[in-house]
């Protein structure tokens, strides 16, 4: 909420003549505001009919052959908010417009107090929120949703206009369903964010009637099309280990139902957001599973606290030199939060660098402060943003574009060695921002490892009825040159696949690829 003043209303008659408004029982909202601004301002005499506030701070919007009528606004008047109601000063309109020229100046109004309950910014985490199931709120719910992708999403044109048919086919959904529960209503709220391919699509009950028990603590990535153990802190699994079913369901097939209601915007990407809705456990589950040796079976994974998951990401390498894999004069920098951090700083990482005949950096994780910080060091003259483009709307239909851009200036101490950059499925949002300021800026001889998320911009979210969070992007980004980013993504020059025995061997492929890049003419 917020206050918008109205303009003046600068007077040009030769002289003051008495001044009428005649109301009728029914008004529009703009001629319910125009008259009561005049009678409680004491600019003119009110005939007719009196003036609700509830209708003149109402707005109306027409949809098909329905629409809907709201309250919109809090008006107020001399600092106070309007009456309830203001009373007309005569209500025979014949008999007042004779007398009219009689009358003199405009006395008080005769108003009701105001009793209405006024509008606020909503909360949405107030306590109080209807969190409710019902065809009703699932109704509103996907209408919501539908309204914000609408108005707000910005790459419709990159990824086609879907929204409507989809919106048709959820609303069917719910409507149809014999059970309209709450894992029905999660997974319909997912096939209407799928329709726009954005990697920012995430959806959350937020009810506290549907919670996950816990994690299965693993991470899991994509070899040759199946999900493959990395990293593992459940000692019924290990590294290198294929799923191969999901509570009795064939992996294969369990991705099949899930893609279809999972909005990633480069394959990849959809990969590891699809794999999220089983990592997170809503009881024991049981999961098949392959060995390295082809030997098949079925664990029970018990749901673990998150507290099990979270040294899995920060169990990472840092910044070294890289003796280890037969290059002591190779520099390697994790950009990452848990590479660079309060213990591990920019500032230790550039000076380890300094001398080295290349530099190998990393960002297939999510930057921390740290890693924006160490920018300036990698390149000695100014680089430039993506473009950032924000629709600014200024009325129902009308809209600017505020469009922007920023720079890094160059800072010691400063690497100036050719770098090659690693990218993955999991490079997503701020870490596309540094990968596209060092690739745009021509500052990385090449890029190795998979197809970051093609996903870049701020998160939109809201929250709606039925306990519903959802989110999307809400900016437009582009390459600095004004390309299209979206669904595209960071693209390697290199390709690197990992393999299942990669991961049971503790071996990054990726990083060893990178060497060879940085050794290749």
């Amino acid at each position: 909420m917020k206050a918008l003043p109205v303009q003046s209303w600068p007077g040009a008659a030769a002289q003051q003549r008495p001044l009428a408004v005649l109301t009728d029982g029914v008004s529009a909202p703009a001629c319910a505001e125009l008259a009561g601004t005049l009678r409680l301002l004491r600019a003119a005499w009110l005939f007719g009919e009196p003036v609700f506030a509830t209708v003149a701070e109402s707005s109306w919007q027409g949809w098909g052959q329905v629409g809907l009528g709201y309250r919109s606004m809090n008006l107020s008047s001399g600092g106070a908010r309007w009456p309830e109601r203001i009373d007309v000063d005569q209500a025979d309109v014949d008999a007042a417009l004779s007398g009219l020229a009689a009358r003199g100046a405009v006395s008080e109004a005769a108003v009701m107090p105001a009793t209405r309950p006024a509008l606020g910014p909503v909360d949405p985490k107030a306590a109080g929120a209807d969190k409710g199931l019902t065809l009703g709120t699932a109704r509103a719910a996907l209408l919501t949703i539908h309204g914000a992708l609408r108005r707000f999403f910005p790459y419709f044109k990159v990824v086609g206009d879907q929204i409507d048919p989809r919106l048709d086919e959820t609303m069917a959904t719910v409507a149809n369903a014999p059970t309209l529960d709450r894992k029905l209503f999660f997974d319909t709220v997912g096939r209407l964010g799928e329709a726009v391919h954005d990697g920012h699509n995430f959806i959350y009950d937020v009810s506290g009637a549907w919670s996950a028990a816990g994690y299965f603590p693993v991470i899991i990535d994509q070899v040759q099309g199946e999900p493959v153990i990395r990293k593992s802190a459940e000692p019924k699994v290990k590294p290198g280990e294929a799923i191969t079913s999901i509570a009795g369901v064939p992996a294969g097939q369990w991705y099949a139902q899930e893609y279809p209601r999972t909005a990633g915007a480069t394959p990849g990407y959809r990969f590891d957001l699809a794999t999220r809705k089983y990592t997170q456990l809503f009881g024991p589950t049981a999961f098949g599973i392959r060995a390295l040796d082809g030997g098949t079976r079925v664990e029970t994974i018990t749901p673990a606290p998150l507290e099990t998951v979270q040294p899995l990401y920060a169990d990472e390498r840092h910044a070294e030199r890289l003796g280890a894999l037969g290059a002591p004069d190779l520099q390697y920098v994790n950009l990452d939060s848990a590479g660079l951090d309060e213990q591990h700083t920019c500032l230790a990482a550039m000076t380890q660098a300094q001398g080295a005949a290349g530099l190998v950096l990393d960002m297939r994780g999510y930057p921390g402060d740290e890693a924006w910080g160490c920018l300036g060091n990698l390149t000695n003259v100014r680089i430039w943003s993506p473009l950032w483009r924000v629709p600014q709307w200024t009325g129902p239909d009308t809209f600017s574009v505020d469009q922007s851009q920023w720079s890094v200036d160059p800072a010691s101490p400063p690497f100036a060695g050719p770098i090659v950059l690693l990218v993955g499925p999991t490079t997503v949002s701020a870490a596309e921002t540094v990968s596209t300021l060092l690739v745009d800026a021509r500052r990385v001889k090449k890029v190795v490892g998979r197809t970051s998320a093609g996903t870049n911009g701020n998160i939109t979210y809201l929250r709606t009825t039925a306990g519903i969070y959802f989110s999307f992007t809400g900016m437009e980004v582009l390459h600095t040159d004004g390309g299209t980013y979206h669904g595209i993504g960071i693209v390697p020059d290199v390709v690197v696949e990992p393999t299942a025995q990669d991961f049971a061997d503790g071996r990054d492929r990726t990083i060893e690829a990178a060497i060879a890049a940085l050794r290749a003419p």
